[in-house]
């Protein structure tokens, strides 16, 4: 039985999503130290096969709000009074009902990867952790386990209960207050975007100190404890103390060898997870941007104001997602870097 079999690595292959194993192309838990240029080539050839489909949907959403934006403005010009309400109504409504079924796909796929990260961190800090504790760094290691298994999960699953549902009243607020005049919910929309955007900032930002600040004193304190068991085990220990103290450390070696390769691995499923609907909401965002434009061209100012609002939905759901996956990343990185 090796080290990789006590530590259990093979439960983080058995944890990942089987769409992202085979994105990664044979990569595994035993060679990832050695395959993170493979692995990002797979998943780089998974974007390059997305992105037509995603911008081919998504240009023609775009052009589909243009052509309603271009009607609504013919419509207007021959309307006055109630009949100029109704127009607007209209256009909000078809624009809202274009953009329906990409919102769905692009917020499920999004949730689906929060969802998968805060399954997968279960399984992959707690091994990393072991290794990192093997290898010699038992104080950064503990810490880092506790800490960040802790945060990663109340983060994430803050991010699924409270921003997620704030998403969608943001879209109802934004869709309701096209179809009225005056502007009666704008500031309520833009205060539920604020604080989306303040809250993923703000949990960010204490994450990441505090996991430094913490990660760099334990990891100091483990240095200066192995240096003084090596030393104590080759003084006081008759005849056979020397070779003991040299075993120990290759025994630390090959665990930090471990630890990195769980590393690596854990850091290739994490990206493989957040690939696809970050890809997704980042071009949809992006194409509802050039609808957005197109429909201010054509002269529907106020259509082109709702669709604008709308991609500011999608810029909100990237960062959740994108974020969710720094939160793994940062504390794989940081567990690999302990001891170097």
């Amino acid at each position: 039985m090796n080290i990789s079999d006590i530590l259990g690595t093979e439960q983080l292959e058995r944890a990942a999503p089987d769409d992202v194993l085979r994105l990664l192309d044979g990569v595994t838990v035993h060679n990832a130290g050695d395959s993170l240029e493979g692995g990002l080539f797979g998943l780089l050839n998974r974007a390059a096969e997305l992105f037509p489909g995603a911008f081919g949907a998504g240009l023609r959403t775009a052009l589909s709000v243009a052509a309603v934006a271009a009607l609504c403005a013919v419509a207007a010009g021959v309307s006055e009074g109630q009949t100029l309400r109704y127009v607007q109504l209209a256009g909000v409504l078809a624009a809202a009902a274009l953009t329906v079924a990409g919102f769905s796909g692009a917020m499920a796929a999004g949730r689906e990867a929060v969802a998968q990260m805060n399954v997968y961190s279960k399984a992959l800090l707690p091994v990393l952790a072991a290794a990192a504790a093997a290898s010699g760094n038992v104080s950064a290691a503990f810490f880092r386990h506790a800490w960040t298994a802790l945060a990663s999960d109340l983060l994430l699953t803050l991010y699924d209960r409270l921003l997620i549902p704030l998403m969608f009243v943001y879209a109802a607020l934004v869709t309701f207050n096209a179809a009225l005049p005056h502007d009666i919910v704008k500031r309520l929309a833009g205060l539920v975007k604020w604080a989306v955007a303040g809250i993923l900032t703000v949990s960010l930002a204490v994450f990441t100190a505090y996991l430094s600040i913490g990660g760099a004193i334990a990891g100091s304190a483990d240095a200066v404890s192995v240096k003084a068991a090596r030393t104590a085990l080759g003084g006081m220990v008759p005849v056979v103390g020397g070779i003991i103290a040299d075993a120990s450390e290759t025994l630390l070696l090959g665990a930090a060898v471990v630890k990195n390769a769980v590393g690596v691995f854990g850091l290739l499923v994490v990206l493989g997870v957040a690939l696809q609907p970050c890809l997704l909401l980042a071009v949809r965002a992006v194409c509802l941007k050039l609808g957005a434009a197109l429909a201010g061209a054509l002269g529907g100012e106020a259509l082109a104001d709702y669709i604008d609002s709308l991609t500011g939905l999608y810029s909100m759901m990237l960062g959740l997602v994108s974020a969710s996956a720094f939160l793994l990343i940062i504390s794989v990185v940081s567990t690999i870097s302990a001891g170097l």
